[in-house]
């Protein structure tokens, strides 16, 4: 199969999740398409002569993905033998609820594949296989796949929300070197926008005070679930560097951080 696409939905739900303390859904199905889904989950969805979604939930049936930030199926796929024509399918979705629900994730099929009667669809042990990029970390890119796919609980961080300072890039591990000096600490940020389009942002401004001695060049912010050490969530670079002095502040207006996943 071609590389899968998550949903905005299921973007928005996993942003809400960790920054706003909103749950996500559970119970997931995967589908069968002939057509796209797209991202607004308007493709057409196989239905009738003896087509069901097939549940996929569950430690047994993903692979645990630790910090590689890819998943796959553990089992083969296996949808009920169709009783009549389910016409060619071309696309896979993996959807919350045994009907309707809310689209997760969709990828193309590598082949279409004619469905008549008496045929039956099946995927391969390994064939499905599901990664998250964007601004996530390393660290919570796992949590999030098992959160959403091996029904493996992940506590959102409620209001320990905070924002660091880099003189390099965090990256995935947020392992870009963390601003010190004499008044530097992290920020606590609470108040972020409801997701939407899988992007967020800060509605506070994020006031880092007053450099009582230099913290270095600011190059990228982080966002981790606590003051000090903690997790990386996620993070990136600042649109322009910011040199830090004795005497200097360091602020981030209200909609200035963004955060967008996929």
């Amino acid at each position: 199969m071609t590389t899968g696409i998550i949903s905005d939905a299921l973007e928005n739900a996993w942003l809400n999740h960790v920054l706003r303390n909103t749950a996500p859904g559970t119970a997931v199905y995967a589908a069968l398409f002939t057509s796209n889904p797209a991202d607004d989950f308007s493709g057409t969805e196989c239905t009738g002569d003896g087509y069901a979604r097939v549940q996929l939930q569950g430690t047994a049936e993903w692979n645990a993905p630790g910090t590689t930030r890819v998943t796959a199926n553990t089992n083969a796929v296996t949808f009920p033998t169709a009783t009549g024509d389910w016409g060619t399918i071309t696309h896979l979705a993996i959807c919350h609820g045994a009907t309707s629900g809310t689209l997760l994730y969709y990828c193309e099929l590598t082949a279409s594949k004619i469905i008549g009667s008496g045929d039956t669809f099946s995927i391969a042990a390994g064939e499905i296989d599901i990664s998250i990029g964007g601004a996530c970390g390393n660290y919570l890119a796992g949590k999030l796949i098992d959160h959403t796919l091996r029904n493996t609980a992940y506590t959102t961080p409620g209001t320990a929300i905070y924002v660091s300072l880099h003189q390099a890039d965090p990256t995935s591990a947020g392992d870009g070197t963390e601003c010190s000096g004499t008044g530097y600490e992290r920020e606590q940020c609470t108040g972020w926008d409801a997701a939407s389009g899988g992007a967020t942002q800060n509605t506070g401004a994020i006031d880092f005070g007053t450099c009582i001695a230099t913290w270095g060049t600011v190059v990228g912010v982080g966002v981790w679930d606590a003051l000090s050490a903690g997790n990386y969530l996620m993070g990136g670079t600042v649109s322009a560097n910011k040199v830090t002095a004795a005497g200097d502040t360091f602020q981030i207006a209200a909609g200035a951080l963004d955060v967008t996943l996929g």
